[in-house]
């Protein structure tokens, strides 16, 4: 299609549509998961202990041999920078053997990454963290890219620091991946005391990604972004305006992040792994 800047009477009616629709289906989840809880919903009793330091906070939905080797690819990064990881799986497969060195917990699918994050969370001392990383299984990332986004967040001065920000609705962290260092882990813990199992992934953005971006910013703390949304970003946007197009770069630069940055955003359809 031949590239313009201008957009269409029959686009802008579409716009308008998708948003009325978008926000009446976002105030009905929040309407419903205001009846949920927090209950801990982790299924096994494996003991989480002497965490300190550096740990990572795997979220997944794990139902295969495959998706397990993917866990195990990113628990093994961690493990060799003498991170300890802990493994939250919403799915139903279970391993015959944990990896080495790592935590494994099975839990109720409800919450997704955010329930996940706050049942270990809960279980966890911030007193004796000095580095937390909340990451889920809907990256392909390999061992050098995911030490990149590791030595981009520790050399950055930034308490926060995510892969990427994205602009849908208002400017927010996008969760699949986030370091949380020094005063900012305490503020991490307050704000996860009131994420609730919520059911809806309406409700999750909304009170979960965006919800902590809000908390973070209220409390003082920017956030440090790895892939800047940059000036070519926007000029590409601009350049083939469409009401299909959001701003939000793992969907609309997903190849030029990948080229770049070496990893790719995907989704979890019935059990496997299809990307965005």
């Amino acid at each position: 299609m031949e590239n313009r800047i201008y957009i269409t009477a029959a686009e802008i009616l579409s716009l308008i549509v998708k948003r009325f629709v978008g926000n009446a289906l976002l105030r009905t989840s929040l309407a419903i998961d205001v009846f949920n809880g927090n209950k801990n919903l982790i299924k096994n009793s494996n003991p989480i202990r002497g965490t300190n330091g550096s740990v990572a906070l795997i979220a997944a939905f794990c139902n295969s041999k495959k998706e397990y080797e993917n866990i195990t690819n990113l628990a093994n990064t961690f493990l060799n920078e003498q991170i300890q990881v802990i493994i939250i799986n919403n799915g139903n497969f279970i391993p015959l053997e944990v990896l080495k060195g790592t935590t494994w917990l099975q839990r109720k699918n409800q919450g997704r990454d955010f329930g996940a994050w706050k049942d270990v969370l809960s279980l966890l001392d911030s007193d004796s963290l000095s580095e937390v990383i909340l990451i889920n299984d809907t990256c392909e990332w390999n061992n050098e890219s995911l030490m990149n986004f590791l030595k981009f967040a520790r050399a950055s001065a930034k308490p926060v620091i995510c892969a990427t920000e994205s602009h849908q609705k208002t400017r927010h962290m996008q969760s699949y991946i986030l370091v949380f260092k020094s005063d900012s882990i305490n503020e991490l813990f307050e704000f996860f005391t009131r994420v609730k199992n919520w059911r809806f992934k309406r409700t999750i953005v909304s009170k979960g990604e965006i919800g902590l971006s809000r908390h973070v910013l209220k409390k003082g703390l920017d956030f440090a972004v790895w892939v800047p949304f940059t000036t070519f970003a926007l000029f590409k946007m601009f350049k083939s305006l469409e009401v299909q197009v959001a701003i939000n770069p793992v969907n609309f630069l997903h190849r030029e992040i990948n080229h770049e940055f070496k990893f790719k955003k995907i989704n979890h359809l019935h059990g496997t792994a299809k990307y965005e």
